[in-house]
């Protein structure tokens, strides 16, 4: 996972103009790839998590990985609400698409972050089905509420929902957002 991480901000520093070490990034690549084709014994909910931000990176890398991602559709019941995210940007990023209905899969995960959303007159927020199965994979409501919202600004952007998430997100004292 420290891996997946640093690989995300180089990817993010490379997409943003910074120089990044090339070799270093194509290594960690490499390094993912090989840990997706054998990872280390270990629970299966941590081995989806993981591989879910996996499969986003080597999509930000331009590196489509089309049974990563089948494995991923296939067992999207069993992922977090943030795996869930991070496959609906895969997907997006892939397929270059702009409009989350445009794929069933996108569209089906999308519904239901929607399904799962709580309104209130202060907040919105989505309810886990699952509370602490994903802990290991350092899950936390804050990295899987950014995520949501930022599938609902790529392929949803004219959601207006999206205004109370960010205002929930902002003036929430009780959560580390």
């Amino acid at each position: 996972y420290l891996t997946a991480y640093v690989t995300f901000v180089l990817l993010q520093a490379k997409e943003k103009g910074y120089k990044v070490n090339n070799r270093v990034l194509q290594k960690a690549i490499s390094y993912l790839k090989g840990y997706v084709r054998n990872p280390k014994k270990d629970g299966y909910s941590y081995i989806l998590e993981t591989f879910s931000f996996i499969n986003y990176l080597f999509a930000l890398n331009g590196d489509t990985n089309k049974s990563l991602t089948r494995l991923l559709i296939n067992n999207r019941k069993k992922l977090s609400m943030r795996a869930k995210a991070l496959l609906v940007l895969s997907i997006a990023k892939n397929e270059n698409l702009q409009y989350y209905k445009r794929n069933r899969f996108t569209k089906e995960i999308m519904d239901y972050f929607k399904n799962r959303m709580e309104i209130t007159t202060r907040k919105v927020s989505f309810k886990e089905e699952t509370s602490g199965v994903f802990l290991r994979a350092y899950y936390s409501e804050g990295a899987a509420l950014g995520l949501i919202l930022k599938t609902f600004i790529k392929l949803d952007k004219n959601n207006p929902v999206i205004p109370n998430i960010i205002k929930y997100i902002i003036s929430s004292k009780s959560h580390s957002y």
